[in-house]
């Protein structure tokens, strides 16, 4: 029974909704015309309906319109059809490419299934793909962009959703250092959950409990990262300074720490 199941079974349509925004699976048995149409449940059948037509637009090709549904959407990372098919399946499926190498910028998440089917591409499939990821990544596969990317999220009411355009390109600027390239590979080896970004305001709106002049911190055993710098350059070096933190967790386990392993630590290493 989840959350979204028992949603629909108590008829607790709005709740239903809101797990919808956060991006959970529809019910396997969920219908529409299972639900009656009132004023209650209008705000529930529209996203669906949204949804539906999301992912009618990907199969079209039509790019302005899945860009729209982006932009009011800035959450989402998988966008599930009422089929539980992901955004990025969706597109794949339909042969667009494009919209596939367009989701991923914008950090939709490919799961195993999806993964199995590129894997499955013909060579002229894959080769149609790599140069559609040339136009948003600059490289035909950039795995360490794609997977920080599918991490990335803004934090709640940001207003304005091209700010995601600007952690693409932080990213990609990173990737172009060697030395920080090198802690991304590291970071795809983490247990990263979210890395978490405010353009709006000031880090405690991510973080309340913490004090407004931090720019940026690394919660390693929650496994998130808080991003609320708002200038260029001091952006780009908070970002490369948590992400190095993480990646020293994963290299060292030494509670993200810039120096040598515990003894303690690297004792019960051995001893595994």
């Amino acid at each position: 029974m989840t959350a979204i199941k028992l949603a629909c079974a108590k008829k607790c349509y709005g709740n239903v909704g809101v797990l919808l925004d956060a991006d959970s699976l529809f019910p396997h048995d969920f219908h529409l015309f299972g639900i009656e149409k009132s004023k209650n449940t209008s705000p529930l059948l529209k996203k669906v309906e949204d949804r539906h037509s999301f992912h009618q637009a990907m199969k079209g090709g039509l790019q302005n319109d899945v860009k729209a549904f982006i932009e009011s959407h800035p959450r989402l990372k998988e966008a599930y059809d009422p089929s539980n098919k992901s955004a990025l399946m969706t597109a794949l499926k339909a042969g667009q490419y494009e919209l596939y190498a367009l989701l991923q910028s914008e950090g939709f998440s490919a799961d195993e299934e999806v993964t199995e089917v590129v894997e499955m591409l013909t060579s002229e499939q894959t080769q149609r793909l790599r140069n559609a990821k040339l136009k948003y990544f600059g490289r035909p596969d950039d795995s360490r962009i794609i997977y920080v990317l599918s991490k990335s999220m803004l934090g709640f009411g940001q207003k304005n959703n091209k700010n995601f355009g600007k952690v693409r390109e932080l990213y990609k600027e990173l990737c172009s250092i060697p030395e920080i390239s090198t802690t991304l590979e590291v970071v795809e080896f983490s247990a990263l959950t979210e890395i978490i970004f405010d353009f709006d305001d000031s880090f405690v709106d991510l973080e309340p409990t913490r004090l407004s002049g931090i720019e940026g911190s690394c919660y390693y055993i929650g496994n998130h990262i808080y991003i609320g710098a708002k200038e260029g350059s001091k952006l780009l070096v908070t970002l490369a300074h948590e992400l190095t933190h993480l990646s020293m967790q994963v290299s060292y386990d030494n509670d993200c720490k810039p120096d040598e392993i515990s003894v303690s630590k690297q004792s019960q290493k051995l001893v595994k």
